[in-house]
């Protein structure tokens, strides 16, 4: 897949949800934390394509990990704030919905 098509893919894929919903994917060691300042669609194109130099360099400067159950337990206790994630089997990406970034059109409940 081309690296444009595989952008688009990726982004007619990424939904909204709540931390709460997140949980299992926590559970079964999946869930990566985008950071805000990242874009996370680079992040996931850069994930799907292999780019092991883009990813590693994510994950150094802490842009790119794994939260902590408390951590996201703390998060589900605010029902106003939103992730956007995104499926990249097995993993899954999400970043929490700053207000002056617009958020995904696709909701899961």
């Amino acid at each position: 897949m081309s690296g444009d098509k595989l952008r688009e893919k990726i982004q007619s894929e990424i939904q909204a949800t709540s931390a709460a919903e997140l949980l299992p994917h926590l559970r079964r060691d999946a869930l990566f934390i985008v950071r805000e300042t990242v874009d996370m669609l680079d992040a996931a194109v850069a994930i799907a394509g292999d780019e092991s130099r883009v990813v590693a360099a994510l994950i150094e400067g802490g842009n790119l990990y794994k939260p902590s159950l408390a951590q996201l337990s703390d998060w589900c206790v605010d029902l106003e704030l939103r992730f956007q994630f995104v499926i990249l089997q097995p993993y899954v990406l999400a970043q929490p919905i700053v207000e002056d970034r617009p958020a995904p059109e696709k909701t899961q409940n």
